[in-house]
């Protein structure tokens, strides 16, 4: 489950970028439409995992299976449309390579920030109480998050 589980927030992630373009290019409409159709398509996964008795592995599954599909319908309308590709531009890197880190350097480190920041608490309780309540606390804080 974990792997499904996984794999479905790598898709989400590579469709975030994807979706990105499209709203640089101001193609709102079809960066909507690409989440509708993840929504409907996890729906119906879901409801045939669910019917078929697939369980929580089957949900998983469905949630896995929904965001890689949308993802690569909308990196292959990319490619398409904008010729957004999968390789490493290499002579693109080096013409803005340096104002790309100088702008992107601020973000980096927010991010690490940010990532450090949510594992303080787990990581105090761990040091002062103990496994249980950094359980429920991250607990608590996955139920917040979803």
């Amino acid at each position: 489950m974990v792997l499904l589980v996984g794999v479905g927030a790598a898709a989400t992630a590579c469709l975030t970028l994807g979706l990105s373009v499209f709203r640089a290019h101001e193609e709102f409409g079809i960066e909507s439409l690409h989440l509708l159709v993840e929504r409907v398509l996890f729906s119906v996964l879901a409801i045939v995992a669910l019917t078929l008795h697939l369980g929580i592995i089957g949900v998983a599954g469905s949630f896995a299976a929904s965001w890689t599909l949308v993802a690569a319908l909308a990196f292959w309308l990319l490619r398409r449309r904008h010729g957004v590709g999968w390789s490493f531009d290499v002579g693109a890197f080096r013409g803005r390579g340096l104002a790309l880190l100088r702008s992107a350097g601020p973000l980096f480190l927010a991010d690490a920030l940010t990532q450090i920041h949510a594992r303080n608490g787990p990581v105090v309780l761990q040091f002062t109480l103990g496994a249980v309540e950094v359980g429920l606390y991250v607990a608590a804080r996955r139920v917040v998050e979803g």
